[in-house]
Parts: C-alpha cells; sequence; structure tokens
C-alpha cells in the first residue's frame, strides 16, 4: 500500500489487499471511498469484500467508482461534501491518481487552485494531470 497525503485528514493509495485494509483502523482511517470499478482487470479485491473488511474494523465504506469517461461533476461535488464531515478519509483506485484528482478537480473548478497548481499537486500524488485536465475541458461547462 503506497499512501500519499494531501493533508492530515486525506490520503490516497493503490488498491489495497486484505491485509492492508486490516491496518487502516490503527492507522486512523475512518472512512475508505473505492475509486476502483469492480470491471477493471487485475486481481484485486471486489468493492463488497472491502465492504465487509471495512465495516469489520469499525469503518465507514463508501464505493464511488469511475473512470474518465464515467465521472460526472456530481461525484467531484459529492467527494467534496465528505471532506467537510472532518473525518480522516482514505480514497483508493487502482494507482491512486484517479482518487487524488477527484479531489484537485473540485479546487480547480471553485479556483482554488490554477492549472499550474493542479499538476503541481498531481506531480506530488503520483497522479495523471493529463487525463484529469483532458476531463476538465471537456466538461468545464457542463455542471452535472
Amino acid at each position: 500500500m503506497k499512501i500519499r497525503h494531501a493533508n492530515e485528514q486525506l490520503s490516497f493509495a493503490d488498491a489495497l489487499n486484505e491485509n492492508e485494509f486490516l491496518q487502516l483502523h490503527e492507522q486512523g482511517y475512518e472512512i475508505v471511498v473505492n475509486n476502483r470499478p469492480d470491471e477493471e482487470i487485475g486481481d484485486y479485491l471486489l468493492h463488497t469484500q472491502e465492504k465487509v473488511l471495512a465495516q469489520q474494523q469499525g469503518i465507514e465504506y463508501i464505493y464511488m467508482p469511475f473512470t474518465y469517461a464515467s465521472l460526472t461533476w456530481e461525484m467531484v461535488y459529492a467527494f467534496n461534501t465528505l471532506l467537510k464531515e472532518g473525518k480522516k478519509i482514505l480514497a483508493h483506485c487502482r494507482t491512486g491518481s484517479r482518487s487524488a484528482t477527484l479531489y484537485l478537480l473540485h479546487d480547480l473548478r471553485a479556483g482554488l487552485i490554477d492549472e499550474h497548481q493542479f499538476r503541481e499537486y498531481c506531480r506530488q500524488y503520483e497522479a495523471d494531470a493529463d487525463r484529469a485536465l483532458a476531463w476538465y475541458a471537456d466538461n468545464i461547462n457542463n455542471h452535472s
């Protein structure tokens, strides 16, 4: 598990295995957000398996899968709303890249960061800025 920290509340990770999942409670995580669709190719836990592991540790589990083909502004805003709860969150996908951009796209749209800052944060979080910014350009005028 490779965790990248945005701040004390929010972190991003690649896909988790069962042993890594069992460490999350010890690390203080209160919510796990899974952005990886079950259909992705690879030997990954299904979201139903993750949900059981999270619940066994008393961690809230949210399945919010997306690819850039299925991402909507509604998902970006829903993720941002979770942050307002103030709980410690680990968001993950296959590599952590999409989870990080989900967070950053909100701040870009809200004018809290510019494209240069977006790219710099993506570099820090090992996220794909080009794919996220291409989605942003295609969807900037779409409000749903």
